[in-house]
């Protein structure tokens, strides 16, 4: 397995989004997110951006913990609006 590095950086998390959704055939618009804990068949765990289409999955983004905490405090301040 090669270097695997967590995602830090909105931007960029936003553009693999894009990157995965447009590979796969779809608008990132159409992209459903999830974000999930958990861990990968290859023994690697944390904080996932999982990226799916309808009922498939296209894709599981491993987050860094500072991008992982600014996801989740901007999903609780929408939640209490």
């Amino acid at each position: 397995m090669g270097n695997i590095a967590a995602i830090s950086d909105a931007k960029e998390l936003h553009d693999l989004i894009g990157h995965i959704a447009m590979n796969a055939g779809f608008l990132p618009s159409q992209a459903e997110l999830q974000l999930i804990r958990g861990e990968l068949k290859c023994g690697l765990s944390g904080w996932f951006v999982r990226i799916s289409y309808g009922d498939q999955s296209f894709g599981n983004i491993l987050l860094s913990d500072e991008l992982k905490d600014m996801i989740k405090g901007k999903a609780e301040k929408r939640k209490s609006h």
